[in-house]
């Protein structure tokens, strides 16, 4: 193992893996970068052991959830969740009722306050 695995050191090996890895150690490393150090230094032995495709893809999935648990993005390693063709793919057609529930993404908008 590398001596100089410093938190300076993991973002910068986990920004040349790729840049969903590098936010994945950004966010662990986070407020209490010696507190979390060995977890980042065990998720970037994982992108050595996976390798950098793998590892940008289970990173977003896990910033995507955010899940910054180290046994979930090695399970999702090593059971390949990350492959397309593994996932299922949820199309279901909806009814005019529920066409009529759909809304834009205005509509959810936050909105100015109004002044009494």
């Amino acid at each position: 193992m590398d001596i100089a695995y410093t938190p300076t050191h993991c973002r910068s090996k986990a920004a040349q893996i790729g840049p969903q890895t590098e936010a994945l150690i950004r966010e662990i490393l986070g407020d209490h970068a010696m507190r979390n150090l060995r977890k980042a230094q065990a998720v970037l032995r994982l992108g050595e052991k996976y390798g950098p495709a793998a590892m940008e893809a289970a990173a977003q999935q896990t910033l995507s959830f955010g899940n910054l648990q180290y046994r979930s993005l090695k399970t999702i390693l090593e059971k390949g969740w990350l492959k397309a063709d593994n996932l299922p793919q949820l199309s279901l057609p909806l009814s005019s009722l529920g066409q009529s529930f759909l809304r834009p993404p205005g509509y959810f908008a936050l909105a100015k306050e109004v002044a009494a």
